[in-house]
């Protein structure tokens, strides 16, 4: 799934927009960014209604001349290696 940013939210905890390939907007809470492989991904926890809160979404981020835009990730050893620096690092937070 591919994504497109409307309007500009760089804090983390902040609330983006972005745009799926149907033209949906779907928000999403920012909880990190994560550098792995030269390649930049974003960890997002989706703001719906009957979210409980326990699925993450991760992306990688594609920085282009004609902004951010955002897609899906196919293989599932980046997803997991990703994902699991998101939890190491939650887990630093955590223990400060």
């Amino acid at each position: 799934k591919a994504f497109e940013r409307n309007g500009i939210m760089e804090e983390f905890g902040g609330i983006i927009t972005l745009i799926d390939q149907d033209g949906n907007e779907c928000e999403f809470e920012l909880l990190d960014r994560v550098e792995y492989l030269d390649a930049e991904y974003v960890v997002l926890l989706p703001v719906e209604e009957g979210s409980d809160g326990s699925e993450v979404v991760i992306l990688l981020a594609d920085k282009g001349d004609a902004g951010s835009s955002y897609r899906g990730i196919d293989d599932s050893a980046t997803l997991n290696a990703v994902f699991d620096i998101f939890l190491r690092r939650q887990d630093e937070l955590d223990s400060e």
